[in-house]
């Protein structure tokens, strides 16, 4: 294992899960193991490239939609779940002592 190289292990499964107030089941948490150890290998492959294997351009061949406007959803339809509205707009805790 490699000096900088994260150990995946239950310990800091149970750590995550803290931080993410989730609870895993035991296959949730051995498919979570194998996921990091993927993702912690691709960042690690990332790190040995030369600079200019890492600063591809992907944007220049994604495929990428045109920016246009769009239409919106109507305005009753987005305050109908709200917790707390009045009339046309949303209702809020006052952040900011005057």
């Amino acid at each position: 294992m490699a000096e900088n190289q994260v150990e995946i292990n239950d310990e800091l499964i149970d750590y995550l899960q803290g931080l993410m107030r989730l609870r895993l089941t035991d296959a949730e948490r051995e498919k979570t193991k194998g996921d990091l150890k993927k993702v912690l290998g691709y960042v690690s492959t990332l790190s040995d490239a030369p600079d200019y294997e890492v600063a591809y351009n992907f944007a220049a061949e994604a495929d990428l939609r045109e920016d246009a406007p769009s239409g919106s959803f109507p305005r009753g339809e987005i305050l109908r779940n709200a917790p707390r509205k009045s009339d046309e707009y949303f209702k809020a805790a006052k952040a900011v002592e005057s």
